[in-house]
């Protein structure tokens, strides 16, 4: 479909759906956005209609979701100034995550190497480039220290990789499955799925190490999006944060 095709169908949309919301049907609304999605996925107006809608209805990770997925498209575009703006709104629904700091950070790193490079289509993302280039059973590693574990897994996922990241960190040792680039498994200690993944996120420190697989693993985390599932571990924290503060609030009285 044109661009010109495309912007018609996307603005009849949005007046279809400004039309449910004022008779007060926003399920519907909401139902019509993911439709539209559906066909334009790299849609801005789209993208942020249906987050401020999740925002009325106080449905903050799916907010987010909608926000990073806004923030990896205007990357693409390299309208980076967008993408942060997208970021800090998603920094404004989880203001104690740090990994909305890592992905700034990265964020600014990213701008910085391309305005550097003469040509645009040669690649500035050292990572990828090891990712595509490398032989051996390894292919990338590295210190926590230096790199997040969330920005290894961005890199995962932009590159479809299927694999292994092996994590060392003191005298504990965990592995990430990955299925074309999206989280399959997590083993720590003894925790696995979710649980696991919430641990790994809380390790800053310690080296790993990304083995490629010819073959595919059994997923028991059904992830569809990595980011996604980042959000919820965020959002599970907050929750227990509020939690924790209520108790100790009661205790005291």
């Amino acid at each position: 479909m044109s661009n010109e095709l495309e912007k018609i169908a996307v603005d009849n949309g949005l007046v279809d759906v400004e039309l449910y919301l004022k008779y007060r049907m926003p399920e519907r609304a909401v139902a019509l956005l993911q439709d539209l999605l559906n066909q334009f996925p790299t849609s801005f107006e789209l993208r942020w209609r249906l987050a401020e809608i999740y925002l009325d209805q106080r449905a903050p990770q799916k907010a987010a979701e909608q926000m990073v997925a806004l923030a990896n498209i205007y990357v693409m575009t390299k309208q980076f100034d967008l993408a942060r703006s997208a970021l800090l709104k998603v920094q404004e629904i989880y203001p104690k995550a740090p990994q909305i700091n890592n992905w700034l950070e990265s964020l600014n790193q990213w701008e910085h190497d391309q305005s550097l490079i003469p040509n645009s289509n040669q690649s500035s993302n050292n990572v990828t480039g090891k990712l595509q280039t490398g032989r051996s059973k390894s292919v990338l590693s590295g210190n926590l220290q230096y790199i997040s574990l969330f920005d290894i897994v961005q890199t995962i996922e932009k590159n479809s990789i299927t694999g292994v990241i092996h994590v060392t960190c003191n005298d504990i040792n965990g592995t990430i499955y990955f299925n074309k680039g999206l989280i399959a498994d997590a083993i720590i200690a003894d925790l696995r799925g979710k649980p696991a993944f919430k641990r790994f996120a809380e390790i800053t420190d310690g080296e790993f190490e990304l083995e490629p697989s010819p073959i595919e693993f059994q997923s028991s985390m059904g992830t569809t999006s990595n980011a996604q599932l980042i959000l919820e571990i965020f959002s599970d924290e907050e929750t227990e944060t509020a939690q924790d503060e209520t108790v100790k609030t009661d205790n005291i009285y």
